[in-house]
């Protein structure tokens, strides 16, 4: 299913263009249009009211969010701050620990390569930042 998102402000690296539209489609940006351009004809189109788009954010520092750890070593810690991360527009996250004993920190990336290896829905995680 596709939808064009238009009527918004698109702010990019090197690019800062209102009445942009884009074209989503499976879940991933298909193309970007800038104002003039004619639009593509969808049965799905949103009305952006001149709101700001940008991509999404890279947290390359996170230790956790919303009462979780990702030295908790749990999946369910990891999920959800992958999850709750993108309620900030953080996309992509790198978990970071904090100076522990070999062993949690050991579990801490088993953690990390579970939640990679799944395919996750929430943040992708490139790595890990240890501390």
């Amino acid at each position: 299913m596709s939808m064009l998102l238009k009527n918004i402000r698109l702010v990019s690296p090197d690019v800062d263009e209102k009445n942009a539209a884009i074209l989503v489609a499976d879940g991933k940006i298909a193309d970007v249009f800038c104002d003039g351009d004619a639009l593509p004809s969808v049965a799905n189109v949103v009305d952006g009211q001149g709101l700001t788009a940008v991509p999404g954010f890279i947290d390359v520092h996170c230790h956790g969010r919303n009462g979780v750890d990702f030295c908790d070593a749990t999946q369910e810690a990891m999920d959800t701050i992958a999850m709750d991360k993108l309620s900030e527009g953080v996309t992509t996250l790198l978990p970071t620990t904090l100076t522990l004993p070999e062993d949690q920190l050991a579990a801490a990336m088993q953690t990390a390569k579970a939640y990679v290896a799944k395919g996750a829905p929430g943040c992708k995680v490139p790595g890990v930042h240890l501390e």
